[in-house]
């Protein structure tokens, strides 16, 4: 389990990555920026979870980066 931060577009994107009942891996994914707040977690998702954290962590990224993007899009 652990925390990882970055910076994209001028959003902090924060993801906690967790290993779940079954020992698969989610996340929780937080994002704030110009654009305003993103709150994801991939609980929500039923079917998705990783075998690693490695992975989990690259989905929530990819996740972050995608809504990110659409956000600034819609700011220009």
């Amino acid at each position: 389990m652990g925390t990882h931060s970055t910076v994209y577009h001028d959003y902090m994107v924060t993801v906690e990555t967790k290993q779940n009942e079954r020992s698969a891996w989610i996340f929780d994914l937080r994002a704030e920026g110009p654009g305003g707040k993103i709150a994801r977690s991939s609980e929500q998702q039923v079917t998705t979870a990783w075998l690693t954290e490695a992975e989990a962590l690259e989905a929530a990224l990819e996740e972050a980066r995608l809504l990110i993007d659409r956000l600034h899009e819609q700011h220009e």
